[in-house]
């Protein structure tokens, strides 16, 4: 017996003994009730967002800003260790928010430039 014809011989006596259109026939049957169930808890969690999450989020953001901003302006008093470090994390931050703040985005691409990976201090591997 091939493996091909053993798996339709495993299927026709789930068929016949009617488990496989049984269990698919509940399957069916519950895809209504789930997504009523689902319909039912988006509208609570859009508020829940929109009251709670979505000014954490934008908090977030304006702090994030204010980071890249003070490495910025501490730059040029930090030792070069310290200095590799900041210009790291100025460009890390400023990378993600440039796009999603309108207002700071120009600011921001400035100092994102001004410390790419192609102008940073090169690290010794000692």
């Amino acid at each position: 017996m091939t493996k091909t014809s053993r798996s339709l011989s495993i299927a026709r006596d789930r068929i016949k003994s009617g488990l496989a259109p049984n269990s698919r026939t509940r399957q069916i049957e519950n895809r209504p009730t789930r997504l009523r169930a689902w319909e039912s808890v988006m509208p609570p969690f859009r508020q829940r967002y929109i009251s709670e999450l979505l000014p954490l989020e934008q908090t977030s953001t304006v702090r994030r800003i204010r980071i890249v901003h003070c490495l910025d302006r501490a730059y040029d008093q930090l030792i070069e260790a310290e200095r590799w470090t900041a210009a790291i994390v100025a460009v890390d931050l400023a990378g993600d928010l440039i796009g999603g703040h309108e207002a700071e985005g120009e600011a921001l691409k400035a100092i994102y430039d001004r410390y790419s990976d192609a102008k940073l201090p090169q690290r010794s591997t000692e």
